[in-house]
């Protein structure tokens, strides 16, 4: 939140390609997250087990189930409102915004069965089924997808975890997640470079070499380790799980301005990454309340400047990277294409050599771009022009010599 009181949600949706860096991300994010949810389904296995036992035995009439959790102010509310709408405080209207800018408090029930939080499956059916016992309604869905058709197949239901989904007719619940898609072997190259809109909106971190040089800020930047980050990891689930309190956990910071010149910054990398300025806006933001919380609990690794200089460049460095190994794969992609037509020149040429007119033609492209081609085998000393005949033929070391200037 913002000192003007602008509210900026965290959190982004990420494509992981490469096999390093989905190692990493499993092991220091994925792995911790999935061993707190196994561990609080177990607690909530043995509790519900325990809880059927007990009421299938005999007790006396004035016993009962243990009472239900306190509600919250807000049903109290909406209790007036349809029992008596004349004795509510403040106006009618007031009191429907109160209403609906505060949820019922859960049940026991709803806490017990509606308490999952990550969600790991690589199967889109076994995802549909499960999703409605998201906890209020937010799964984190880590998926992994091992080629093209993976990524194609789960498309509609991955966008809807990204958009937002209502199940059921009568009062239906609406989910909306964040998307973690784990791509070991790399197959967004091969979909990038076939159908270019596939999933630009998520955040794409990969593994190879990037030319792109990281600034270094001038002075230095926030440095904790992996045990840091493992206490957020679990303090945060544990905010998440939290059935005490719907309301979203706030961090005031100075932050109107920062997010401004990210917008900005992002509208510069549109055309390089279509529609990058809406699936990014909050990057800045999450990077910037990750770490204040992490310095929270770990003193002495916060240094202001040092944050504000270090995160912006990182964040503009995640950004470039992604943005130029997106126009890197569709240029591989044609010199790919391109070397296999060299290959096929030089397979017409090795039965009879041939006229410009009819490699082209036999080629399927246009003059201009054989014409590139052939220049470029013969800068290879590949082929050769015969200029009697005007045609192109294999080249040979005779032609080296033919081609040497005599005394």
């Amino acid at each position: 939140m913002t000192k003007e009181g602008q509210l900026i949600e965290v959190g982004s949706d990420l494509l992981i390609s490469g096999s390093l860096s989905n190692s990493l991300i499993q092991e220091t994010v994925v792995t911790p997250l999935t061993q707190y949810q196994d561990s609080l389904n177990s607690h909530i296995r043995k509790h519900t087990t325990a809880a059927s036992k007990e009421s299938l035995e005999p007790r006396p009439a004035p016993w009962s189930q243990l009472p239900e959790l306190p509600g919250c102010w807000s049903e109290d509310v909406f209790f007036r409102l349809q029992n008596d709408p004349d004795n509510t405080f403040g106006t009618i209207e007031d009191s429907w915004k109160d209403v609906l800018n505060n949820p019922a408090a859960l049940t026991r029930t709803e806490t017990f069965t509606k308490s999952q939080i990550i969600f790991k499956s690589s199967q889109v059916s076994n995802l549909e089924e499960s999703l409605p016992s998201a906890h209020l309604g937010k799964p984190f869905v880590c998926m992994p997808i091992t080629s093209p058709q993976d990524l194609r197949k789960g498309e509609p239901l991955l966008t809807a975890i990204i958009d937002g989904f209502s199940v059921g007719h009568t009062l239906p619940r609406h989910y909306q997640g964040r998307l973690l898609l784990s791509d070991p072997f790399n197959s967004i190259s091969d979909v990038i470079s076939k159908a270019q809109r596939h999933f630009i909106r998520l955040l794409w971190l990969h593994d190879g070499e990037c030319s792109l040089p990281l600034v270094q800020p001038s002075t230095k930047g926030p440095s904790f380790g992996a045990a840091a980050l493992r206490g957020e990891t679990a303090r945060a689930f544990a905010r998440r799980i939290n059935f005490h309190s719907q309301d979203p956990h706030l961090v005031a910071l100075d932050f109107a301005t920062p997010q401004s010149d990210w917008v900005a910054f992002l509208k510069t990398q549109e055309h390089l990454l279509p529609g990058i300025s809406g699936s990014c806006k909050n990057l800045l933001a999450t990077l910037f309340y990750s770490i204040v919380e992490i310095a929270k609990n770990n003193p002495g690794i916060l240094d202001s400047k040092a944050l504000s200089a270090g995160v912006r460049d990182l964040a503009k460095y995640i950004i470039r990277r992604a943005a130029f190994e997106r126009v890197r794969i569709p240029r591989n992609d044609q010199i790919a294409k391109e070397e296999g037509l060299k290959t096929r020149i030089l397979t017409l040429l090795q039965t009879t050599p041939k006229g410009e007119r009819s490699l082209y033609r036999s080629l399927a492209i246009s003059a201009s771009d054989c014409r590139r081609l052939l220049l470029e085998l013969e800068t290879e000393e590949l082929i050769c022009r015969d200029d009697s005949s005007d045609r192109w033929l294999l080249f040979s070391p005779e032609h080296r010599q033919s081609a040497l200037p005599t005394s």
